[in-house]
């Protein structure tokens, strides 16, 4: 898993939520809402369980994770009903899918140097 290119990925949520309130498209909720589905809730869930489960830095990537889902998928929700001011303002800089989403990147950071000596 390249932990950049999640960054990167993650990134993009914020990018595609505002393209869609711009051109008023709705989106996949289901993705949006699921920690599972996207490529690094895949190697959470799966390959940096098995080997990595047991480390308190695993333990708090995965949880910044799945809640990021869930302010995306409150986000998402928000943009499927039309109201689109109210999207808007669930991405601003306080809002807790943007604090959720640095946090996640701490994270990550975080779980990537501790086990940067592993071959996983």
């Amino acid at each position: 898993m390249n932990v950049q290119q999640a960054l990167i990925q993650h990134g993009e949520w914020k990018m595609r939520f505002r393209t869609a309130i711009v051109e008023r498209k709705s989106l996949d909720q289901e993705a949006a809402c699921s920690d599972r589905r996207c490529e690094l809730g895949s190697w959470l869930h799966g390959e940096a369980r098995e080997h990595f489960g047991h480390l308190e830095s695993y333990q708090d990537c995965r949880a910044k994770h799945a809640a990021f889902h869930e302010e995306a998928g409150k986000v998402a929700h928000k943009i499927n009903t039309g109201n689109y001011p109210e999207a808007e303002a669930l991405l601003g800089l306080s809002s807790p899918f943007s604090v959720i989403s640095g946090s996640l990147a701490v994270a990550l950071i975080k779980l990537k140097k501790e086990t940067e000596s592993s071959d996983y």
